[in-house]
C-alpha cells in the first residue's frame, strides 16, 4: 500500500510512544515522543501493512472483522538495542509477545476503537537493575530521582511426571522515587517436582508445601511456586502483613501439579498465579474439592487434603497415610489454597499500592479486571524468559527500569566571543554532570543549529548585538536549560587594516640608527612564520591600549599575531613609568647558563630552572593580565638566542646574537626551537612557559632603529632607563643584552637590576576600535579589552 512515510530523527536512547487505535476507522493516529516533545501525524490506514522505520520498525495492522483478526507487531532488531518496554490496550486488548512469529501481538480484540499505548526504547544497560532468583531478600537503593519502571514475575509450580505446574503471573507498575531510596525484592522460587511418599518443598517467598501420602507410592504430588514482590520493608511477603502499605507490588505464583494415575486418575496441572485472582484449582474425577485461588483480601480456600492459603502464602498439603497427599498453592498477596486429588490454587498479584502508575497484571487464562488499582489481563503467552505481559516458566524474575530522570538536568559553561565578523560560541559541560552531552544547539535568532560539536560560529554578521541561546541534550535525552549570554558585534580595526594603512619599506642597512619620522611607515622582513611588518625609528602611530595599560606595537608576526612592548599606565614615553619595575636578569653570573631565560645548570639549551626575571614576569602576568588571557596569543614564542657564535677568537665566548650586533644583521628568526619560549599549548618552540610573556630581544631593537654602541635618543624604544632584552651575549662572565639609557644596544653582567617592560603578543583576531589611529592621544583600543 502507498503511504506517507515518517521522518524522525535519530532515536537512540530516547523513548518511542506510539498509540495504535485498532477498528473499521479511517485513519490510524501515531504518535512519537522524542525526549519532551510531541508530534502528531494521521496516516490512511486500510487493510494491509503499516511500517514505520526510526529503527526499521514494523508495524503490521489488520481490520477487526472476525474475533480470530489480531494485531501483530514485527519485532524490533535487536541490533538496535530498541525493546518494548511497557504497554496498555483500551477494552482489555492485550500485547504480549508471541514466540511462533517471533513478534509482539494484540489479542482480545473485541471492541472497535481499542487504544494500545506502546513505550520502545533504548535503555543503557547501566539503567536496568536485574534480579534472578537467588533464594534471599536483595537490597537495592535507587541511583538517581526519577520515574522507575518495576517489573515482578511469579515463580512456576512444580511439575508431577506429565503434568506442569502452573504458571506465574506479571506484574507492573511506575513509580516516582528519590535518590538513594531502598527497596527489597524477593524473588519467588520453583516449587519442588515429583515428591512421593515424601513432602514436596514449595518455593521461595510462599510457595505451599506438597504434603506426602506415604501410604501410597503412585501419589505424586508437588510444592507451589513462590510469589515475587518489592517492597520498602525487608522481608518475606508473609512477614509483612502489619505493613502493606510498604509493599509496591507482587505476582502471584503458579500451583504445583499433581499426579495420581493409581486406580481413579486424579492426575492434574497446576493452575497459574493471577493478577487480582489467583486461579481456581480444577476439579477432577469424583469432585474432589480443588484449592482456591487467592484474593485481594484472603487467601484461596482449602481443597481436598490441603490447608488454606494465607497472606503471603500458599497454602501446604496435608502429609500422612490417610489423608495426606495434596499439591501446594501458589504464593502471592494471598496464597491459593493446596489440594489432592483436585489441583491447588494459584496466588494473587497486586498492584494496589497508590504510589504506582500505569500498573497492570497479566496472568495466564486468569480472571480479567479494569479496575485501577486490580487491572488484569488475561494472556495465552508464556516464556521461560521474562517478557513483559508473559506468564512465566521456572523461577520468578524482578526487574526495575529507571525510565525518566528526575530533577536532574544536565549543565554547562558558556562563553560567546567576537572574532571578526563572526561570533565564536564555546559550551564546556559541566564535569558533574550524569552522562555525556550528545547533541548541542546553538541559535541567535530561536532557529536552533543542531552540532555534536561544542563549538559553533556565527559568521558574516553585520554589526549589532546579538543575544546567543544555546543548550544541549545529554545522551539520555536529558535537556538542559537555555543559557544566554548578549554579546556587541562591533566591527573594529585589524592588523591587517593596521598595516594597510602604512607605507611599506624594506631595510636593509642596520649599521647606523634610525631616527628620522617615520610615522606612517612601516617595514617588512621575514620571520618563521613569513612576512613580519614591523616598527622602526620615531614614529607615533604604534600605539595600543589593552587592559588598561599602554602599548608600543614592535611588530606584526609572521603568523599574524601582535607583538607588544610595555610603555606604562599613561601614554609618557620616558621615565621609570615605562617599565614594571627593576630587577636582576640571574641572581649568579659565574656561569654561562645564567644567559637563560630558562637554565639548567651543565646543558647549553637547559629549561629546568626560571631565572629570577621570568618570576617576576609571571607574577605581574598573573597579577594583571590573566583575565584578558583570551586576547592573548599563545602560539607566538620568544627567542632567547643561546646558539653560540660561528667565531670566537676575542677571548670571550660569544653568542650568535652578539656576532649578528657585531655585523649589523639582525634577524626575527630562532635558530633553535629550544631556544624559542613558548606555552604548553603552541605548536612549536620549547613548551616551556607557564604564561605567554617574555621580553624584546636584541635583533628587535636593531630592526627598530637602535645599535650596538651608538646612542639614539629618537626612536620609539628610547625610555632614558636601562632595560633587559632576553638576548645572550658573552662568557666568561653571563652577560645578556640591554637598551641602554641612552638608547644604545649595550650588553650588561645578568646579576645587575635592570627595568624590566613585558613583552606579549595579541591574537591575530583582534580588533581595535575603528576611529583609533595609533597615536598616544587616539591609541588602538582592544574591543572588550580597554
Amino acid at each position: 500500500m502507498e503511504f506517507e512515510t515518517l521522518k524522525r530523527n535519530h532515536l537512540k536512547r530516547n523513548i518511542i510512544i506510539g498509540v495504535v487505535v485498532v477498528g473499521i476507522i479511517s485513519a490510524c493516529i501515531l504518535t512519537f515522543t522524542r525526549a519532551r516533545y510531541r508530534t502528531t501525524e494521521s496516516i490512511p490506514l486500510v487493510t494491509g501493512t503499516i511500517n514505520y522505520s526510526p529503527y526499521d520498525i514494523r508495524v503490521s495492522t489488520k481490520l477487526l472483522i472476525e474475533e480470530d483478526e489480531y494485531i501483530e507487531l514485527d519485532h524490533i532488531p535487536t541490533s538496535e538495542g530498541v525493546s518494548l518496554i511497557s504497554s496498555s490496550c483500551t477494552n482489555g486488548a492485550v500485547i504480549s509477545w508471541n514466540e511462533e512469529k517471533k513478534g509482539y501481538e494484540i489479542g482480545n480484540l473485541t471492541s472497535k476503537g481499542t487504544k494500545c499505548e506502546t513505550i520502545y526504547g533504548v535503555i543503557d544497560e547501566e539503567d536496568i537493575f536485574e534480579f534472578d532468583y537467588t533464594g534471599t531478600i536483595e537490597e537495592f537503593v535507587t541511583p538517581q530521582d526519577g520515574k522507575y519502571l518495576l517489573e515482578v514475575w511469579g515463580a512456576q509450580g512444580g511439575d508431577t511426571n506429565d503434568y506442569i505446574g502452573g504458571y506465574g503471573g506479571y506484574s507492573k507498575g511506575e513509580i516516582n522515587l528519590k535518590k538513594e531510596d531502598k527497596l527489597y525484592i524477593a524473588v519467588g522460587g520453583e516449587g519442588l517436582s515429583n515428591c512421593v511418599s515424601q513432602d514436596c518443598a514449595g518455593g521461595y517467598n510462599g510457595g505451599g508445601n506438597g504434603g506426602a501420602y506415604t501410604a501410597d507410592a503412585a501419589n505424586y504430588q508437588s510444592g507451589g511456586g513462590g510469589a515475587t514482590h518489592i517492597d520498602k520493608s525487608t522481608g518475606l511477603l508473609s512477614t509483612l502483613s502489619d505493613k502493606q502499605d510498604d509493599i509496591l507490588i507482587v505476582a502471584g505464583g503458579g500451583s504445583g501439579a499433581y499426579y495420581h494415575p493409581n486406580g481413579v486418575d486424579y492426575s492434574t496441572n497446576g493452575v497459574s498465579g493471577g493478577g487480582y485472582l489467583g486461579n481456581d484449582g480444577v476439579v477432577t474425577n469424583y469432585g474432589m474439592t480443588a484449592g482456591g485461588g487467592g484474593t485481594q483480601e484472603a487467601g484461596g480456600a482449602a481443597g481436598y487434603r490441603g490447608n488454606a492459603g494465607t497472606f503471603g502464602q500458599g497454602g501446604s498439603g496435608l502429609s500422612g497415610s490417610t489423608l495426606g497427599g495434596a499439591s501446594g498453592g501458589g504464593g502471592g498477596f494471598y496464597g491459593g489454597g493446596a489440594a489432592g486429588h483436585s489441583s491447588a490454587g494459584g496466588g494473587s498479584g497486586y498492584i494496589g499500592n497508590k504510589e504506582l502508575t500505569n500498573k497492570a497484571m497479566y496472568c495466564y487464562n486468569c480472571r480479567e479486571s479494569n479496575s485501577e488499582n486490580t487491572l488484569t489481563f488475561s494472556v495465552n503467552s508464556v516464556s521461560n524468559e521474562a517478557l513483559i505481559n508473559n506468564a512465566k516458566e521456572g523461577n520468578g524474575f524482578a526487574r526495575i527500569t529507571l525510565l525518566e530522570y528526575s530533577g536532574y538536568q544536565p549543565n554547562f559553561g558558556l562563553e560567546a566571543k567576537m572574532n571578526g565578523q563572526s561570533i565564536v560560541v564555546t559550551v564546556t559541560p559541566n564535569e558533574d554532570n550524569l552522562f555525556e552531552i550528545s547533541k548541542y544547539y546553538y541559535t541567535i535568532n530561536d532557529e536552533y543549529i543542531e552540532s555534536d560539536s561544542n563549538t559553533y560560529t556565527f559568521e558574516n554578521l553585520e554589526e549589532g548585538d546579538y543575544t546567543v541561546k544555546v543548550y544541549v541534550v545529554d545522551s539520555k535525552g536529558l535537556k538542559s536549560k537555555v543559557k544566554t549570554q548578549t554579546i556587541s558585534l562591533i566591527k573594529g580595526k585589524t592588523a591587517t587594516d593596521i598595516i594597510n594603512s602604512h607605507t611599506i619599506l624594506t631595510r636593509n642597512d642596520f649599521s647606523s640608527i634610525l631616527d628620522t619620522d617615520t610615522t606612517g611607515t612601516m617595514y617588512q622582513a621575514e620571520d618563521d612564520d613569513g612576512t613580519t611588518y614591523y616598527f622602526a625609528g620615531s614614529v607615533d602611530d604604534n600605539w595600543v591600549k589593552f587592559a588598561g595599560i599602554y602599548w608600543r606595537i614592535v611588530r606584526v608576526n609572521g603568523d599574524g599575531s601582535i607583538r607588544l612592548i610595555y610603555s606604562g599606565t599613561t601614554s609618557t614615553t620616558i621615565g621609570t613609568n615605562t617599565q614594571i619595575g627593576t630587577s636582576v636578569f640571574n641572581e649568579k653570573s659565574d656561569s654561562r647558563e645564567y644567559v637563560g631565560y630558562m637554565y639548567t645548570i651543565g646543558q647549553d639549551h637547559g629549561l629546568e630552572k626560571d631565572s629570577a626575571i621570568k618570576g617576576v614576569l609571571d607574577s605581574w602576568y598573573d597579577n594583571n593580565l590573566k583575565s584578558y588571557e583570551n586576547k592573548i596569543s599563545e602560539e607566538a614564542g620568544f627567542c632567547g638566542d643561546r646558539e653560540p657564535a660561528n667565531e670566537n677568537n676575542t677571548g670571550y665566548y660569544l653568542y650568535a646574537g652578539s656576532e649578528r650586533l657585531i655585523n649589523h644583521t639582525p634577524t626575527f628568526k630562532c635558530s633553535n626551537s629550544a631556544d624559542l619560549y613558548t606555552v604548553s599549548g603552541s605548536s612549536k618552540g620549547n613548551k616551556a612557559l607557564s604564561n605567554p610573556i617574555g621580553l624584546i630581544t636584541a635583533d628587535e631593537v636593531v630592526y627598530a632603529g637602535g645599535v650596538q654602541g651608538i646612542s639614539n635618543n629618537r626612536f620609539y624604544l628610547y625610555t632614558g632607563q636601562i632595560y633587559w632584552t632576553m638576548t645572550p651575549d658573552k662568557y666568561p662572565e653571563a652577560w645578556v643584552f640591554a637598551v641602554y639609557m641612552t638608547g644604545a644596544a649595550t650588553d650588561i653582567n645578568v646579576d645587575h637590576s635592570l627595568g624590566i617592560r613585558p613583552v606579549i603578543n595579541l591574537k591575530a583576531d583582534t580588533q581595535f576600535k575603528i576611529d583609533g589611529n595609533g597615536t598616544s592621544t587616539n591609541p588602538y583600543v582592544v574591543i572588550g579589552a580597554e
